[in-house]
């Protein structure tokens, strides 16, 4: 089974919060499954792969699924709910200039509902893991609500734009989510105008991310990858 990071347990536990209350107090036994369109659109399996260039370092990484489990979590709080949770493990590792076995990072989207969520380990930050979570709904709404940060950070989530169509490298996705992640540092219980990250996404069904644009201005660490090519397996 696919390892799910503590703050992970934690969204999933207030997850079940929330779905016990919206069904009430009965105690049949249920099931809490994945929505089916997020499932058809983002359920990506091992042999998907991504190829993105950086548009800052000109560096290109590669972006593969090494793993893919679909699983049921069931409740232990006495609403006799079993939550379904789709985990995929994603490895990035940086293939031009030359290919770097340390420069190795993982990505991991977990799926609930009808909600995308997304945990980043870059060695560099938070020791090791940043938490979006979660990451966008789907079908695309607004508000997200995100946590896994805790103080001195707040997280903020956004849904800035959809686009029918959005052209990349001279390739066209469509449907397109442009999500919105930053993290107010706070100070002396106040919110701050300094960011510990502020980072940009655009997500496209069937196809995955297709541009991402890191800021993360405390560590020195910037990228703006952008789709050149993939290989997806649903």
């Amino acid at each position: 089974m696919l390892y799910v990071k503590t703050d992970m347990k934690y969204f999933l536990i207030i997850v079940c919060f929330f779905i016990f209350a919206s069904l009430g107090c009965s105690k049949k036994y249920r099931d809490v499954p994945v929505d089916a369109k997020l499932k058809s659109a983002f359920y990506f399996k091992v042999g998907t792969s991504w190829v993105y260039k950086d548009s800052i370092s000109g560096f290109v990484d590669s972006f593969y699924v090494t793993e893919s489990h679909d699983d049921f979590f069931s409740t232990t709080d006495g609403s006799n709910l079993s939550i379904e949770n789709i985990a995929i493990r994603v490895i990035e590792v940086n293939i031009f200039p030359l290919p770097i076995i340390s420069d190795t990072h993982t990505w991991i989207f977990n799926y609930v509902q009808n909600v995308i969520s997304l945990q980043y380990a870059e060695p560099k930050i938070y020791s090791g893991t940043v938490d979006f979570t979660p990451f966008v709904n789907f079908p695309y709404k607004n508000p997200i609500e995100a946590v896994g940060l805790t103080s001195p950070y707040i997280v903020n989530c956004s849904l800035d734009n959809t686009y029918d169509t959005m052209v990349i490298n001279g390739n066209p996705y469509y449907k397109v989510a442009k999500v919105h992640q930053f993290a107010n540092i706070l100070h002396n219980g106040y919110l701050t105008n300094t960011y510990k990250f502020d980072d940009v996404f655009w997500i496209a069904p069937n196809i995955g991310l297709v541009k991402i644009a890191l800021n993360h201005s405390d560590v020195n660490y910037y990228r703006i990858w952008e789709l050149i090519r993939c290989k997806i397996v649903i």
